[in-house]
């Protein structure tokens, strides 16, 4: 009966190994199938309702949450399931492509790294973790050999999220998605990130692309654009600079007021005067115009 979902996987390069590492399973297209195999096991309507795993409708009865989904575990630090994501499978379905368990007494999902527990021992040995947006891009990095990669699928990074990172390395690579709104966005969590004592390096991944479909094209380029990753500052000034038009002096001031605190932030005082120098002539003023 999941032999369709195997098939979706086996198109998006999803191997049988890493289907039973990471757990991937089915909720078929039932309304209770879940509740009454978790009633089986001697589990509560109140505790299949607490985990997060049922729902009740309008009438007070209870009905499944995943139905015809493709199932990710989420796992805590220590490996223990925790929650899950769903990915719907019938595509004309009403409803968003991916259904997350609400928070409960175990998951929060503000604290929550998808793939830490295979990855911590990687991101130890080699002193850097790579983070992704999608479970699907984590997996991915993790079937291609880079097995430092977690995902912080669809938060913007927490503050509890670092602190957990900061366990394993002080270094982090962001690998996001392209687009500009999605760059204007991720500006605020790296810039957490690098806020608390982090050192933060940028992956860039052109052409819209995210690090699941550069893996499929080519391997290669995946590894060649976390060589090339370059730091948090440089990024900035891309981000910020990509949606301005520099021949208005509106605009010039819009992109002074926005990196100006981040060249401030900089404890070192060489990095501070290498970024005014190269904000002044982007913006073509002085660097007394910008102090």
């Amino acid at each position: 009966r999941a032999g369709f979902v195997r098939e979706y996987l086996a198109t998006r390069g999803v191997s049988p190994s890493t289907i039973k590492e990471f757990l991937l399973g089915y909720a078929p297209e039932s309304w209770d199938e879940a509740i009454k195999f978790l009633q089986s096991q001697n589990y509560s309507l109140k505790e299949i309702a607490e985990a997060g795993v049922s729902v009740t409708g309008d009438r007070g009865k209870p009905y499944d949450r995943f139905r015809n989904r493709l199932m990710f575990p989420i796992r805590d630090v220590y490996g223990n399931v925790v929650g899950f994501t769903g990915r719907k499978m019938n595509e004309a379905e009403q409803g968003g492509k991916y259904v997350n368990s609400p928070q409960t007494d175990v998951y929060n999902k503000s604290q929550i790294l998808f793939n830490l527990d295979l990855a911590k021992t990687e991101i130890k040995r080699l002193d850097y973790a790579i983070l992704v947006e999608g479970n699907m891009d984590a997996i991915a990095c993790y079937q291609a050999g880079t097995k430092n990669a977690v995902a912080i699928s669809g938060t913007a990074l927490t503050q509890e999220q670092i602190k957990l990172l900061k366990r394993y390395t002080a270094n982090i690579m962001i690998a996001f998605d392209a687009d500009p709104a999605g760059t204007q966005a991720n500006l605020k969590g790296i810039d957490l990130a690098w806020r608390n004592g982090l050192n933060v390096k940028v992956i860039s991944i052109n052409s819209g692309k995210d690090p699941d479909d550069l893996i499929k094209e080519d391997p290669v380029k995946w590894r060649l654009a976390i060589k090339e990753a370059y730091n948090f500052m440089d990024y900035a000034f891309k981000a910020i600079i990509s949606g301005l038009d520099l021949s208005r002096v509106d605009h010039k001031k819009t992109a002074a007021k926005k990196i100006l605190p981040l060249i401030k932030n900089l404890g070192d005082e060489v990095e501070k005067s290498h970024y005014l120098r190269k904000l002044g002539d982007i913006l073509g003023v002085t660097e007394e115009a910008l102090s």
